[in-house]
C-alpha cells in the first residue's frame, strides 16, 4: 500500500492538485494577513502627485525621489490611476503579484510533488515571506522577479547565447529598479555571463543592451532629480554612524530574525549551504549572490521592520532547496517536510494561525519590531474592512485635519500616513530625511542615540522659515549656500545651465566642505553649551 501511494505521488495529477490547494491556501492566508504599512504611503504620496499631474514628487514644490523602487512605484501608479484610492488598491496589487510568484514557484520548478509540497510549505509558514507579500513595500515585485529569474536561469534553458545574455541584462535592470541592493543577488550570474559569454563580443553587447532600461532611468533621475541614487540612500547611508555600531545592529537584526522567524533563517542557511556544497555552477552563483546581499544587510545594520530584508533570501533559498531535494528519497523529503512544519509552528506568531485580531506582544531588539503585529488592528485588511477603506491610525486623522488648513509647512518624523492624507498643500520637512534633500546630506543628529533606518536630523535654524517665505533665512552661511544650490536643483527649471552645473558640482563632492564647516560649527556650539 505504501508503495502504491509513493507511485501515485509521482503522477502529474497529484502535483497539480498540490499546487492548486497550496495556491488557494496561500490566497486565504494573504487575505487574513494583508496590511499596508505607514512607509508604503510615502510612495503613495508620490503616486498621487504623479497621477494628479504634479510630477514624480513628494512635496509638489520639490523634485525629490523619496522612494527606492521605481518599478514598483510605476506598477502601483498604473492601478492607482484607475482607482484613485490607496489602501485597497495597494493590497490588491500586492496580492496579485504575490499570487503570481507563488504559482510560478509551485508549478514551474519541478514536477516532483514532494519537492513542491516542501517548497510551498516553507513559503506558507515563513513569517518574513507572508508578512511582506503585502505591506505595500516592494517585496511582492521582488518575489515575482526572482521567481521568474530563478526558474529560467536554473532550468538551463536552451536559448541562443545572445538571447540569454540579453535576458540577463534585462533581469539586472529590473532587479535594480525594484530595489538597488537586489543587484547583488544577480551579480555573480551576470558577471559570469559577461566573462564567459558564448556569444562572444556580440553576446556581451546584448547583455549591455539589456541594461538600457536601467541606464535610461538613471539618465532621467540625474536630469529630473539631480541624483543617480534615491534621496533615501543619502538619508540611510550618509549618517556618520560608526561602521562598528552598524555591524552590531546588523547582527541584532539577524538575531531578531531567529527569535521571530526561525523557519526562514534556517531555510536561508540550509539553502545556501546546500547549494554551495552540492549545487551545480548556476546554483552556486545564485547562492553567492544571495550571500553578498545578506552581507550587505548585515553591514548597513538591517532594518527596523523585522524580516523585511530577509524575504528575498527566503525565496531564493526555498527555490534552491526544492531543486536540490527533488532527486532525494521520499523518506528524506518527509523528514525535511516535518522539520519545516515544526519550525514554522515554533514561531511566536505562526502565519497560518494569524487572523483579524492579530496583535502579539513581540520582543524587540534595539528598535527592530514586528511591524505587522504592532499595527495590524489599525492597518490590516480584515480589521479595516469593518470600518473604512483606510488605516485607522491617528496619523491619518492628523493628516486629514492638516488638509483643511491650506498651505502649511511643518517638520514631522512619521511622514507616510500623515503626508498622504494631508495632501499636496502641506509641505512636510521629513526629520529622518527620507524625503528631504537638504537634511539627507547632513549627518544624523546623535551618532550614539539612533534607531536603525530612522536617522533623525536636527532642523537647521531658519530652514522652515526659508521654505515658508521662499527667501533663504538659514542662519549658517555655508548651509545657506548649500540650500541655494539644492533648491535650484529640486525646484529650478530642468535645463537651466546653472541648475545643470549645480547637479554636477553636488554629485562630484564640490559642496562637501560646506557641510563639514556646518557640522564643525554645530559641534563647537554644542561643546560650548555643555561646558557652560
Amino acid at each position: 500500500m505504501v508503495s502504491a501511494m509513493i507511485q501515485l505521488l509521482h503522477l502529474e495529477r497529484p502535483t497539480r492538485l498540490v499546487t492548486l490547494v497550496a495556491t488557494l491556501l496561500f490566497g486565504i492566508v494573504l487575505i487574513r494577513t494583508a496590511w499596508v504599512t505607514d512607509d508604503a504611503y510615502i510612495t503613495l504620496r508620490t503616486v498621487d502627485n504623479f497621477v494628479s499631474g504634479r510630477g514624480l514628487t513628494w512635496n509638489p514644490d520639490e523634485r525629490v525621489q523619496a522612494y527606492t523602487h521605481p518599478l514598483w512605484m510605476f506598477i502601483l501608479t498604473g492601478a492607482y490611476a484607475l482607482t484613485h484610492e490607496g489602501f485597497l488598491t495597494t493590497i490588491a496589487v500586492s496580492m496579485a503579484v504575490s499570487m503570481a510568484a507563488f504559482w510560478l514557484i509551485s508549478t514551474r520548478l519541478t514536477s516532483d510533488p514532494w519537492s513542491v509540497v516542501i517548497g510551498v510549505t516553507i513559503l506558507l509558514l515563513s513569517k518574513s515571506f507572508i508578512d511582506f507579500s503585502t505591506s505595500g513595500m516592494e517585496n511582492p515585485a521582488t518575489h515575482l522577479l526572482l521567481a521568474v529569474f530563478l526558474i529560467w536561469y536554473l532550468s538551463g534553458a536552451s536559448e541562443t547565447p545572445r538571447r540569454r545574455s540579453l535576458l540577463l541584462g534585462l533581469v539586472t535592470s529590473a532587479a535594480t529598479l525594484i530595489r538597488p541592493d537586489l543587484f547583488l543577488i544577480v551579480l555573480p550570474a551576470v558577471a559570469y555571463g559577461f566573462v564567459r559569454s558564448d556569444g562572444g563580443p556580440r553576446g556581451r553587447a546584448m547583455l549591455l543592451a539589456g541594461l538600457l532600461p536601467l541606464v535610461a532611468w538613471e539618465a532621467f533621475s540625474v536630469i529630473y532629480y539631480g541624483s543617480l541614487v534615491p534621496n533615501t540612500a543619502y538619508a540611510k547611508l550618509n549618517t556618520g554612524i560608526p561602521f562598528k555600531d552598524l555591524l552590531e545592529q546588523g547582527a541584532l537584526y539577524y538575531l531578531n530574525g531567529i527569535d521571530l522567524d526561525p523557519l526562514s533563517m534556517t531555510v536561508i542557511a540550509a539553502g545556501l549551504a546546500a547549494a554551495g556544497l552540492w549545487g551545480n555552477g548556476a546554483q552556486r552563483r545564485i547562492a553567492l549572490g544571495t550571500a553578498l546581499y545578506l552581507g550587505y544587510v548585515l553591514i548597513i545594520g538591517g532594518d527596523f521592520m523585522s524580516g523585511r530584508m530577509f524575504s528575498p533570501a527566503v525565496l531564493v533559498s526555498t527555490v534552491l532547496l526544492v531543486k536540490l531535494v527533488a532527486s532525494e528519497s521520499v523518506v528524506t523529503k518527509l523528514f525535511l517536510l516535518g522539520t519545516v512544519i515544526l519550525l514554522g509552528f515554533s514561531s511566536l506568531t505562526p502565519t497560518l494561525l494569524s487572523g483579524s485580531a492579530y496583535a502579539q506582544p513581540i520582543p524587540t531588539r534595539n528598535g527592530i519590531g514586528d511591524k505587522r503585529s504592532d499595527s495590524f488592528t489599525e492597518n490590516g485588511l480584515l480589521p479595516i474592512l469593518r470600518n473604512a477603506p483606510r488605516p485607522s491610525h491617528h496619523w491619518v486623522l492628523e493628516g486629514l485635519e492638516l488638509s483643511y488648513q491650506g498651505r502649511v509647512v511643518l517638520a514631522q518624523d512619521a511622514i507616510g500616513y500623515l503626508g498622504y492624507f494631508a495632501g499636496p498643500d502641506v509641505h512636510i520637512v521629513d526629520e529622518v530625511a527620507l524625503a528631504d534633500p537638504l537634511l539627507a546630506r547632513l549627518p544624523a543628529s546623535d551618532p550614539l542615540n539612533w534607531r536603525i533606518a530612522l536617522f533623525y536630523r536636527d532642523i537647521p535654524t531658519g530652514y522652515l522659515e526659508s521654505i515658508e517665505t521662499g527667501v533663504n533665512r538659514i542662519a549658517d552661511p555655508d548651509l545657506a549656500r548649500l540650500y541655494d544650490k539644492i533648491h535650484l536643483i529640486t525646484s529650478g527649471e530642468l535645463f537651466d545651465p546653472e541648475r545643470l552645473r549645480a547637479i554636477w558640482e553636488l554629485n562630484t563632492g564640490q559642496y562637501a566642505q560646506w557641510i563639514r564647516n556646518y557640522v564643525e560649527r554645530t559641534a563647537d556650539v554644542s561643546r560650548d553649551s555643555d561646558d557652560s
